[in-house]
This record gives C-alpha cells, structure tokens and sequence, in this order.
C-alpha cells in the first residue's frame, strides 16, 4: 500500500509541477542574461527565471539544466554554466519562472 501511495504521490506532483510554471527543455531556442535573471526564448514566448547572483551566467559559453523531471525546467532545478572548453563554470539555483507577459 505504501508503494502505491509514494508512486501517486510522485505522479501528482510531477502532473503538478508540469502543469505551473514550467517550460519544456526541447522548447527552449535560445537564452540572455538581464541582471539576475535568465530569459528562456522558448516557442511559446519567454520565461523569466530568477537565479539570484550567479556570477558565471553572464560570461558562459553555454547553459545546461539538472532538472528534477527528465522533461521540465521548473523552479527549484538548477542551472549549470560551462566554459569555452566545456568545463562547468557554475550552478544555480532557479527560484522562480515565470512566462513573460
């Protein structure tokens, strides 16, 4: 029973995180740096996410994600900024993301 009720658990919430502020990897074109903020461009607008001071995310060459769900960049993942030579720079956390108005 016990099993049952960790694997509902774990489905809500991932149904739950999928469904609020979200933005799904694969959508995800292109990004840029404003202040403490990082601007998904997405195929359905921006997202704003607030990484608080993450000093490398301004002069990274690229951006990964560790992600709590294989499909989603939601709050609370993190971002990782790399080097010219691929080497991670930095890690962040994502404490909020919004859809851009």
């Amino acid at each position: 029973f016990m099993k049952v009720l960790l694997a509902a658990l774990a489905t809500f919430s991932f149904l739950t995180a999928a469904s609020a502020d979200c933005v799904s990897e694969s959508a995800i074109r292109n990004y840029d740096v404003d202040g403490d903020n990082l601007i998904l461009q997405t195929s359905r607008g921006n997202y704003i996410a607030d990484v608080g001071v993450c000093p490398e995310l301004r002069w990274a060459d690229g951006i990964g994600f560790d992600k709590f769900s294989s499909v989603w960049v939601c709050d609370g993942d993190s971002v990782i900024t790399f080097d010219m030579g691929g080497r991670a720079t930095d890690r962040c956390t994502i404490w909020s993301l919004e859809k851009s108005q």
